[in-house]
């Protein structure tokens, strides 16, 4: 079980938000302790580390993600990846919740791309959502905020395929 889930996020209208307070609310029944934490008051590589399995939160600004998101991994992605590497360790599962008016699967590659080198496992496609949260949308997060908090992580695949750039790289 994945006792600890740190989520990081903006939302600027609150759509995200709501999706991310259903995946909260999912972990918690499922027994998880549950952190909210607004990329701009993130403690950083602490947030990252300080737990057993993350989501992602974001809207489509623009066809990318949030700036103050972006602004996180601009300053924690690579020092995250190396606390990864001088501790040894493990993998752990995520997802990621986007929101906005038009193609929100837009800011998920650049995402994925990071969350791979900073030993995270994509264990399930983004809950994503145009327009207004829905109750099916937000059921939907629900369970897999629950699913997170249960889920073995080296008995799932990973759903995100590294690009040849990055397997090199472990070489």
């Amino acid at each position: 079980m994945n006792k600890r889930i740190n989520i990081i996020y903006i939302s600027l209208v609150g759509i995200t938000e709501k999706m991310l307070e259903a995946a909260a609310e999912g972990a918690r029944e499922a027994g998880a302790e549950v952190r909210m934490i607004k990329a701009d008051e993130s403690r950083g590589v602490a947030d990252f580390v300080e737990c057993d399995a993350m989501i992602w939160g974001t809207g489509n600004y623009f066809g990318y993600m949030e700036g103050l998101l972006k602004h996180w991994y601009d300053l924690y992605q690579i020092p995250s990846k190396k606390e990864c590497k001088k501790h040894d360790l493990p993998w752990r599962p995520y997802f990621i919740c986007c929101s906005g008016g038009w193609n929100v699967t837009k800011p998920l590659t650049i995402m994925e791309y990071m969350h791979w080198g900073m030993r995270l496992k994509k264990v399930f496609e983004p809950e994503t959502l145009i327009g207004k949260p829905t109750p099916e949308v937000l059921a939907s997060c629900r369970e897999r905020g629950r699913q997170l908090a249960e889920i073995d992580v080296d008995s799932v695949e990973d759903l995100y395929q590294p690009t040849e750039r990055q397997l090199k790289a472990l070489k």
